[in-house]
């Protein structure tokens, strides 16, 4: 074989070697790109629009509620969690610890639905109270005659218990009764998941309110039917007439309006999963 022949040989075997190389090395870069490129986090105003999408309210002897049904639980709160941290500032590495921790707290809500539970007075001058320190215990969440397990996320505050001073109303002689816990619902939201409903489901839901006091506000004391906040003090003429009926709220899954995610935020959910 002739020198020249060698040489062309072994141009042949280093062009076959680089050929095996490049895309090792190219996917070497890639992978060492997308580690080290900057966290470009969207806005986090999506969240918003989930959570005004489908709402249902009703009320019932001064007692107030309103849900509002985010399909994907997980797309709410990571929606949410990146606005917050886009309005505190992190950067860099801070950044990037701060949305691994955010995906690795709310990941297992992928697919399940939200219930945004806001309860209050129904108007100027209304109470509404709840019996039992867990707010949840007076909610329920059915799909036929099955009852659902609720979770509570989170809630706006923890509600805290109040002794009031409790009379029978008779008109001239009020007669104290004895005294009570009650716990305020001023105001009070909690972001429930239940992990037996998925978003996808398509079962007609129902919630349902129950066991709640109701009054209205007294500035007379004892001498007329209501609350005296001022003395803490409650007149009534029979404690179960305080007690709302039942408020149920349809939910119907198959007419759910829709939002899809923005992409932005569908390629950092894709970029976390992969550094998980």
């Amino acid at each position: 074989m002739n020198l020249s022949s060698v040489r062309t040989l072994r141009a042949a075997a280093f062009l076959v070697a680089i050929s095996l190389i490049s895309p090792v090395f190219v996917a070497q870069r890639s992978l060492l790109a997308d580690d080290e490129a900057p966290w470009d986090i969207p806005d986090g105003d999506f969240y918003r629009e989930l959570e005004s999408l489908n709402t249902y309210d009703d009320s019932e002897g001064g007692v107030q509620i309103r849900v509002s049904v985010v399909q994907d639980a997980f797309a709410y709160f990571i929606s949410r969690g990146c606005g917050e941290l886009n309005r505190a500032g992190y950067e860099g590495k801070a950044l990037e610890r701060k949305l691994k921790s955010l995906y690795s707290k709310y990941k297992k809500e992928k697919g399940r639905v939200l219930f945004i539970v806001e309860i209050s007075g129904s108007g100027s001058g209304k109470y509404a109270f709840y019996l039992n320190r867990k707010p949840e215990k007076h909610l329920q969440i059915k799909t036929g005659a099955k009852k659902h397990t609720l979770t509570v996320v989170e809630q706006s505050h923890k509600p805290k218990a109040r002794v009031w001073e409790t009379y029978q109303y008779v008109p001239g002689a009020p007669r104290k009764v004895g005294k009570r816990k009650l716990y305020p619902a001023d105001d009070h939201r909690m972001l429930i998941t239940c992990r037996t409903i998925k978003g996808d489901s398509r079962k007609p839901i129902k919630m349902v309110l129950s066991g709640m006091f109701h009054s209205h506000k007294s500035n007379a004391a004892v001498n007329s039917l209501g609350v005296n906040d001022a003395q803490g003090q409650i007149s009534m003429r029979r404690w179960n007439e305080q007690i709302i009926r039942s408020i149920e709220l349809p939910i119907a899954p198959n007419r759910w309006r829709e939002a899809d995610m923005p992409r932005d935020l569908e390629r950092l959910c894709e970029r976390l999963t992969k550094k998980k």
